[in-house]
């Protein structure tokens, strides 16, 4: 027969595993996600498996930004890439933490890490971008030292630096009447600026004119994300609620995620009731899936029963 105090400390496992199923009942999907793929990671450490517990990580990062929980998962997301070498996802992790997390006590020490990492892909431009505002903003920092002198010329400040950059755009320009490679290079600079320069008043404003440079040369996941970076940490800039109106638009007309864009607009009319586009996210969202044709059918009928109303008044 058990003892009093063997019969107690049952009682409290058996309490606790309950408490313990609970919980896990009642995590949410995109959490449970992560605990699973990181268990077959752990089980199984390949690239396979690595890739699906970082997609789940990115997906629980874009659904819950800036938490503390995000941090401690993109942290150990990094961790995993590097294990498999996977240096692009590596930078990218690094990227979401930098900008997710921009008071970070490591935030300085990232964008050096970032630095080298953009160096080590490839990413000359980007690299480059952000050493440039790294000297600007940190000119006694002893790193500053070592960047200026892999730079040569440059510009005298961050602001001519940026303009320089768009004025090329509108150089040898292509079909569209842009300058593909030097928009993907304003891009990655205006993006450089505002990792090293979060605080700036210029930020969102900067963001989002970026961001509209993305989606008219058609790489529209960069351009969400500009949009939910607007949206996420300058909440209350007068670029976001059109950041959030148009990542809805973009998801719509652009990449046909119906659903993913009912989502948004729906959020930017509980966000912004009064917005001046307010009415047009109501259109839209009562629209969702129509095709033109469908919508013109429907607006002239709604303007002939207009018209046959004030025609018996």
């Amino acid at each position: 027969m058990k003892s009093f105090v063997e019969m107690k400390v049952f009682v409290l496992c058996l309490v606790l595993g309950i408490v313990i199923s609970s919980c896990k009942k009642n995590i949410e999907p995109e959490m449970a996600q992560v605990h699973e793929k990181k268990e077959n990671y752990d089980s199984n450490p390949t690239k396979e498996t690595a890739a699906g517990y970082i997609a789940a990580v990115t997906l629980y990062s874009a659904q819950n930004p800036q938490t503390s929980e995000t941090k401690k998962l993109l942290k150990k997301a990094r961790i995993v890439a590097e294990e498999q070498k996977q240096s692009v996802v590596s930078a990218g992790l690094l990227n979401e933490l930098i900008k997710q997390f921009p008071s970070d006590s490591d935030a300085n020490g990232n964008i050096s890490e970032l630095i080298t990492s953009m160096e080590e892909i490839g990413k000359k431009s980007a690299s480059q971008a952000l050493k440039f505002f790294y000297t600007q903003k940190y000119p006694n920092d002893e790193k500053s030292e070592t960047y200026l002198a892999s730079m040569g010329q440059m510009p005298a400040n961050s602001a001519d630096f940026l303009q320089a950059k768009g004025e090329l755009i509108f150089e040898n320009v292509d079909a569209m009447g842009l300058n593909r490679n030097a928009a993907f290079e304003y891009v990655d600079a205006t993006e450089a600026y505002v990792m090293v320069n979060p605080t700036t008043e210029d930020a969102p404003a900067n963001l989002f004119k970026a961001a509209e440079i993305a989606k008219t040369v058609g790489t529209f996941k960069k351009a969400l994300s500009l949009y939910d970076w607007v949206v996420n940490t300058y909440p209350e800039s007068k670029q976001a609620p059109m950041a959030l109106f148009l990542k809805a638009f973009v998801l719509e007309d652009n990449m046909k995620n119906i659903e993913a864009a009912r989502s948004v607009y729906e959020q930017f009319l509980a966000s912004y009731p009064d917005h001046s586009f307010a009415d047009d996210a109501e259109f839209s969202l009562n629209n969702l899936g129509k095709t033109n044709e469908e919508i013109q059918a429907e607006l002239e009928k709604l303007q002939q029963q207009n018209q046959a109303n004030n025609n018996d008044e």
